[in-house]
């Protein structure tokens, strides 16, 4: 199941729940900068604190020296933070939102009618083993499909021996031309991987 070396083409999967989760962890980020935040200024409520800065002493309680320095340089943290946050979070979520991606296209291949085929996941993805349980479904009906073509030109070639009169021999050719008719509407593949 496991490829290395194949590299998705698409980062931010719009038709998959992904961008819910990417903003989801960016909103818990920014919320616990918050609760740290308010739980150190509420915790040094009752202290006092100097700052040496430019030449210039200044007094003051450690909540509003700290709030003046976070709003002074704290964006840039919460920007280069943020952002390491969003390149964390898609390589993250990716590892779900990809495979279940892949296997949501081999599910709509097999509702179409194609069987057979493998899904290939990285090394490191997660649902791998749904991924095989939906390739060995693939194969396993493929198989089948296979067994009931063989089973159908014998079926025919026995009818064709049978010694019977015109009219019987022609109604068991229909029926066994129905189902044919029935397993040509499916696609056996040779197993490869889904694009």
């Amino acid at each position: 199941m496991a490829v290395t070396g194949h590299k998705r083409r698409t980062y931010i999967l719009a038709q998959t729940s992904q961008p819910k989760y990417i903003f989801s962890y960016f909103i818990l980020f920014c919320l616990s900068l918050l609760v740290f935040s308010c739980l150190f200024s509420f915790m040094s409520m009752n202290t006092t604190t100097i700052v040496y800065a430019n030449n210039e002493i200044s007094v003051g309680s450690t909540p509003h020296i700290l709030l003046s320095r976070m709003l002074g340089s704290g964006w840039i943290v919460v920007t280069i933070g943020g952002f390491l946050l969003f390149l964390f979070s898609i390589l993250m979520t990716h590892r779900v939102a990809g495979p279940a991606y892949r296997i949501e296209k081999s599910l709509s291949e097999m509702l179409a009618g194609s069987f057979g085929r493998k899904t290939i996941l990285r090394q490191y993805d997660e649902l791998k083993p749904i991924a095989r349980q939906v390739t060995a479904l693939s194969i396993l009906i493929a198989e089948r499909q296979d067994d009931l073509r063989k089973h159908n030109r014998e079926m025919e070639e026995r009818i064709q021996a049978m010694p019977l009169n015109k009219e019987d021999k022609a109604a068991l050719m229909d029926k066994n031309k129905e189902v044919e008719t029935i397993l040509q509407a499916f696609h056996a593949q040779d197993p490869g991987p889904l694009q």
